[in-house]
């Protein structure tokens, strides 16, 4: 992942909010909606709490494609992690790589 805008929140990251110390780019595992599974028909991220702002704007990289999105509010909020809902602010079509 990385940011498109410059991060805002403060540096405590006891309260999940990204720092501008971090650096621009994380891992984050995406879970795409199944198919198979109508329970979650949303698209997700497991992503580290020090990073997550709701609302935030970001590039999700993959090696095939980067789409610009926005987090939403956390379905879960642990101390190391955080799993969220995201929406696409942009087609896939139009952001191949």
């Amino acid at each position: 992942m990385s940011t498109n805008s410059p991060r805002t929140g403060p540096d405590s990251p006891e309260t999940g909010a990204a720092s501008e110390t971090r650096p621009d780019r994380f891992v984050a595992l995406c879970l795409p909606e199944s198919d198979a599974s109508l329970k979650i028909p949303i698209k997700t991220l497991l992503m580290p709490a020090c990073e997550f702002v709701p609302g935030r704007v970001m590039t999700m990289l993959s090696t095939v494609k980067e789409v610009v999105i926005r987090l939403k509010e956390p379905l879960e909020h642990q101390a190391d992690f955080v799993w969220t809902s995201f929406e696409p602010l942009e087609s896939d079509a139009s952001s191949g790589r």
